[in-house]
């Protein structure tokens, strides 16, 4: 288990989620 994995993950997953509303908008 590695925890940098996970929030290097979430941070990509933050990024693409702010990336599809500006998209959206």
């Amino acid at each position: 288990y590695m925890n940098e994995m996970v929030i290097y993950s979430l941070k990509e997953a933050m990024r693409d989620g702010n990336n599809r509303v500006k998209r959206i908008r």
